[in-house]
């Protein structure tokens, strides 16, 4: 943003919101060192590195501690169990928000854990710096003290009540370690300098309104509480860490009601927190489980955790079996992740068969990576489209493909669609479970009449899908479209059009006075078989001009698509009277296929 002449320093620091900016400050840093200055990355690559760098630090940190707490093995195990969590793994590389935050967030538990086991004031004021930087990445840092709050009480109160007396003097810290972390905070996003509370307030509206009143998953809610980021956990984790940590969780329970493992007792807290946090009543979850990623170290460690609790009771043979099974689960899933790549961030687990059966069990974002797959198609489109070939995305803008990715002489443009005039453009989008969902007009309209002409399939589904709408990828069975003249009638407030028999209609047309009458607004449009039930699966008709590349409405007329929806009815309604192209149609033409395959997909009825 910087670069552009109207984003200075002075407009961002009166109209910025959203998330903290640290992190995008030290990515920033990375591209100025490795792509502007020494010019040895991509500009995009080059935006990666810190990230890439933080994280593979961290995965020495997690070993280095698991074998100082646990053991050698619990230490390879963890490790070997970060390195090859796919959600971990695959956005490290291209995720600059959550990753990083899941690693100061960890830094500053395992800081904590060490300052107050340990008795040391220093690690507790590197505690409080580490957590200053997960508050100025995110702001689901600030339910770290409620983590590391309760297991002190615990650890205090309860397992260690002999130390008492010895803590006394690191409790008091305890403010000054919160008093660096808010410092951090405030210091590191100039937004906050200026009218800092009314800021403040800005920014907690809008973690609010993302993080709560949307039921993205309205099937997985169980008296209020949302089951899905559970479930999404216990679907997306490779069954050798799946198994592993869910042992090392038991064994940590057990060992805390014996008050005999205060990391135990830390673990639980700080797997299940985040968790809870994202299945509150009221609350919203979106894209998998990637807003709750700080999780993932902590089931890493506890899958370190189980596997010494296995081994400990083993011995002889039965010890070296196991062994040989927990590093063969391993290999199995670093060999799913390596012939999956570079879609790792879609992997699902065998549980249900992978990503074709959680598309086969319709569970909400299986397939979505939010966009990271368009690099392929834009890899597939350099190599084979022709020179000057026009590119557009279905449902996202162009911002969510950067221009770099695309060979210079590609027209990426939104204004290429095309829709029924079929002029050639390539047209891309990621075909998520997400996107199966969409009921509106251009999904529809592809998957209905064009055929593909590249997909990425991964583990046996399409995640992304190319068509190019030119004549020659027509279906055949959509190629002979036909027009007819309509009758029409006004009945109230409402304009019903009748076709002779029921079609696959793919445009209305009509011709409208505009003398005395309101211009149109909040128009809503269906169809029907038997006129007893209305569907109305795409847009309203809300502004003059293109709208969302399903209808053209000018001062006197209207054309709108269907992409081959079957009825014989079609109607406009407005709660309001006399709306000019319902009051005052002079002429309506629809076109229609009269046979072939497919029918509406249409949403529940108006």
């Amino acid at each position: 943003m910087y670069q552009l002449p109207n984003m200075t320093a002075q407009y961002w620091r009166f109209n910025d919101s959203g998330h903290p900016p640290l992190n995008g400050i030290l990515f920033a840093a990375a591209n100025t060192i490795f792509y502007e200055v020494f010019g040895v990355l991509g500009d995009i690559e080059a935006y990666s590195v810190f990230g890439i760098f933080l994280s593979s630090l961290f995965i020495g940190i997690l070993v280095w501690f698991a074998i100082q707490e646990i053991g050698i093995l619990a230490g390879i195990v963890s490790g070997l169990s970060l390195f090859l969590y796919p959600i971990f793994l695959a956005e490290t590389h291209f995720n600059v928000k959550d990753p990083p935050l899941t690693v100061f967030f960890s830094i500053a538990v395992l800081l904590f854990y060490r300052a107050v086991t340990k008795n040391s004031r220093k690690l507790l004021v590197f505690s409080g710096i580490a957590w200053g930087f997960a508050l100025a990445t995110k702001l689901n840092s600030a339910f770290l003290p409620i983590i590391a709050g309760l297991w002190f009480l615990y650890y205090w109160l309860i397992q260690r009540p002999e130390r008492k007396r010895n803590l006394t003097k690191i409790i008091v810290l305890f403010p000054f370690a919160g008093v660096i972390a808010v410092s951090l905070f405030f210091l590191s996003w100039p937004f906050l300098w200026t009218a800092p509370i009314e800021h403040l307030k800005k920014i907690l509206g809008y973690y609010v309104s993302i993080g709560t009143y949307q039921p993205y998953q309205p099937a997985y809610l169980f008296f209020g509480f949302n089951s899905y980021p559970l479930a999404w956990i216990g679907l997306t984790t490779p069954l050798v860490i799946l198994a592993l940590g869910g042992i090392g969780f038991i064994a940590a329970f057990a060992y805390t009601i014996r008050r005999t493992s205060p990391l135990g007792t830390l673990l639980i807290l700080w797997m299940t927190i985040p968790i809870v946090r994202a299945s509150m009543p009221g609350t919203s979850i979106y894209g998998g489980a990637r807003l709750l990623m700080e999780y993932i170290p902590a089931f890493c460690l506890l899958a370190g955790y189980g596997a010494r609790f296995i081994v400990w009771r083993l011995t002889g043979m039965w010890r070296v079996m196991i062994l040989i099974l927990i590093f063969a689960g391993f290999v199995i899933a670093g060999a799913k992740l390596i012939r999956i790549h570079p879609n790792e961030t879609l992997y699902v687990n065998e549980l249900i068969g992978g990503l074709r059966g959680a598309y086969a069990l319709r569970i909400p974002s299986a397939g979505e990576d939010l966009g990271s797959v368009y690099r392929q198609g834009a890899q597939w489109l350099n190599q084979y489209a022709e020179q000057g070939a026009r590119l557009t995305l279905v449902h996202r803008g162009t911002s969510a493909l950067p221009r770099p990715f695309l060979r210079s002489d590609i027209i990426f443009d939104d204004s290429v669609w095309s829709g029924y005039a079929h002029r050639g453009e390539y047209i891309m989008e990621a075909t998520s479970m997400d996107f199966e969902a969409l009921r509106y007009f251009e999904p529809a309209f592809l998957e209905r009449f064009l055929k593909p002409v590249y997909e990425v399939r991964v583990d046996g589904t399409t995640v992304l899908t190319i068509w190019k709408n030119d004549p020659a990828n027509i279906k055949s069975e959509y190629r002979n479209q036909q027009m007819e003249e309509v009758a029409f009638a006004l009945e109230g407030k409402d304009l019903i059009i009748r076709l002779l028999r029921e079609v696959k209609i793919t445009k209305l047309e009509l011709i409208f006075d505009n003398d005395g009458c309101i211009p149109p607004e909040n128009i809503k449009i269906g169809v029907s078989s038997n006129g007893d039930k209305w569907f109305s699966p795409y847009f309203l008709i809300t502004q003059m001009g293109d709208g969302d590349r399903s209808y053209t409405l000018g001062n006197t007329s209207l054309s709108y698509s269907f992409p081959a929806d079957k009825a014989s009815m079609i109607g406009l309604f407005s709660e309001i009277d006399n709306v000019c192209p319902i009051v005052q149609v002079r002429r309506a033409r629809v076109w229609f296929l009269d046979s072939g395959a497919g029918n509406s997909t249409s949403s529940s009825p108006q």
